[in-house]
């Protein structure tokens, strides 16, 4: 009898659902350099800077001449059901995961496009991220602006904090932070009390630049990253509006394109770990494991890793390794049992599957 698993191999478009590589010891291990960053995310609008470029922000010819720049063609996109950001029209490119949208009745909006993670891996085995922009932000016919950008460190060494672990040391007073909020979502199965969600925000996630430090490995395999074993810590700065984007983008061209000093840059200026040796906490010297992972910088390298799975893989695997066995643990429990869980689907789909709202605990002065 053929199982779930093994049709959604037949029905991959040719991907072959395979294990992560494995250690000697059997634990699972990610791939890549045990350090690295990456731009995960980019959102730029195009605007027609005088009268004789090339016509309005919906033409084929501005559409195409902006595309070109991501290695795009009009033809590879397919028009969508519903616009977005205020945009009325929105077209998606499935296989380099690009979208653009537009507004045809006001094309003082311009033209924006956004890569996700995957896109920004996709096109920068392309192209040299550094080009692309020195070549955007030097651009004479548009008017360009980034709205967002998404710059990652991945850490898989198992050598520094867990997010749960900068936790603490939020809330016993050692840090040094330009962030005013922050917010944990720690969340566990019931059965061996392994994290479901492993999240922590450092900033309000609308704000000009915030910092979310989760667990990769988790979201990726649905197995928790460990100091001694396999690991994938995630530390994500997202600068939003155009004038946060273009400050990170001109600290990066000062550096020469050093994006991992950079990164270590923008994040030690907004927040770090300390040893309470002063009573100004901006005065305070670092705690040596902050100085340990900090010092690493001129080793890291630039790198960008496409997923293994695809969205519809994660949540299989994700159920296999995360829900199945947290049913299981209510099924067995007394008073619980089959009726309790269809009720409890029913009580969520009635809920709008929404939870309540938590509001962010503020950094002690």
């Amino acid at each position: 009898m053929e199982t779930s698993r093994s049709k959604l191999n037949r029905k991959s478009r040719g991907f072959r659902l395979g294990q992560p590589p494995c250690g000697n010891t059997g634990v699972k291990k990610p791939s890549g350099p045990a350090m690295s960053v990456c731009l995960d995310w980019l959102a730029v609008t195009f605007h027609i800077s005088n009268a004789s470029a090339s016509g309005r922000t919906d033409s084929p010819l501005f559409i195409s001449t902006v595309l070109k720049k991501f290695r795009c063609t009009l033809a590879e996109f397919v028009l969508q059901p519903t616009g977005g950001n205020g945009y009325t029209v929105r077209y998606y490119c499935e296989d380099k995961h690009i979208t653009f949208m537009l507004h045809p009745d006001k094309p003082e909006m311009g033209l924006h496009v956004v890569l996700t993670g995957t896109g920004c891996a996709l096109l920068f085995q392309q192209i040299d991220p550094a080009s692309l922009i020195q070549q955007l932000l030097s651009e004479k016919t548009f008017r360009v602006s980034f709205s967002r950008i998404d710059f990652t460190l991945d850490d898989k060494t198992g050598k520094y904090y867990l997010p749960e672990e900068v936790l603490e040391e939020i809330e016993a007073g050692n840090v040094s932070s330009r962030f005013k909020t922050y917010q944990g979502k720690f969340r566990k199965t019931f059965s061996d009390h392994s994290f479901m969600e492993r999240t922590l925000y450092i900033g309000d996630i609308n704000s000009d630049c915030s910092l979310k430090i989760y667990d990769k490995l988790l979201e990726q395999t649905g197995i928790c990253s460990q100091h001694d074993g396999s690991s994938w810590i995630r530390r994500e700065l997202t600068f939003r509006h155009k004038e946060t984007c273009l400050a990170f983008l001109t600290a990066l061209v000062e550096s020469d394109f050093n994006f991992a000093l950079t990164f270590f840059g923008v994040l030690s200026y907004r927040f770090r770990i300390i040893q309470q040796d002063s009573t100004r906490k901006t005065r305070c010297s670092n705690a040596p494991l902050w100085d340990a992972f900090t010092a690493a910088a001129p080793k890291i390298q630039l790198y960008f890793e496409l997923s293994r799975y695809s969205d519809v893989e994660r949540i299989c695997i994700w159920f296999d390794n995360q829900v199945g066995p947290s049913l299981a643990a209510l099924y067995d429990l007394e008073g619980y049992g089959l009726a309790y869980i269809v009720d409890l689907i029913h009580r969520i789909k009635e809920e709008g599957r929404s939870r309540e709202f938590e509001r962010p605990s503020t950094f002690a002065s």
